[in-house]
């Protein structure tokens, strides 16, 4: 049987021998294929399969409010409201943090002068901080009696 095998792979060396143009397509398809496919896997494991970077990643969710199955105006969003009563009862929940994306501009020395840079930066209370389990590189967090929560 292992003869055969070898007979058949000398048969098919010497057909591709023969066909030089056959050849270059079949390997260059046969390229394309895998490159595709490696690059599709590649993005699809970034995206949907690695686990995020954090403790727990597989329990932390986002949540939003609807009304009627509507979204709001700003989706992925909920009110002030909304988010300080789940907050204050959340029964089958551990914690429920906010947070708001924005963007800052500051100025950093670079080649002799000073240049504007913008930053993506994110407003965390103190309790979204402890859903991520974060730990400041200096400093501390804020404690209990740090935090002021609105009436």
């Amino acid at each position: 049987m292992l003869s055969e095998a070898v007979n058949d792979l000398r048969y098919s060396f010497r057909l591709l021998r023969r066909n030089p143009g056959y050849t270059a397509v079949a390997i260059l398809t046969m390229a394309l294929g895998i490159g595709a496919t490696t690059t599709l896997f590649s993005v699809a494991y970034g995206v949907l399969l690695k686990p995020l970077p954090w403790a727990d990643s597989d329990r932390i969710m986002r949540v939003v409010e609807t009304r009627d199955s509507h979204q709001a105006r700003l989706p992925g969003t909920m009110t002030n409201g909304t988010y300080l009563s789940w907050r204050d009862q959340a029964a089958t929940l551990d914690a429920i943090g906010g947070y708001a994306v924005g963007t800052n501009s500051m100025t950093a020395s670079r080649n002799g002068g000073d240049e504007p840079i913008r930053l993506r930066v994110a407003a965390d209370d103190a309790i979204g901080i402890r859903v991520f389990r974060a730990r400041p590189l200096r400093g501390r967090l804020f404690t209990d009696a740090e935090v002021q929560l609105p009436a």
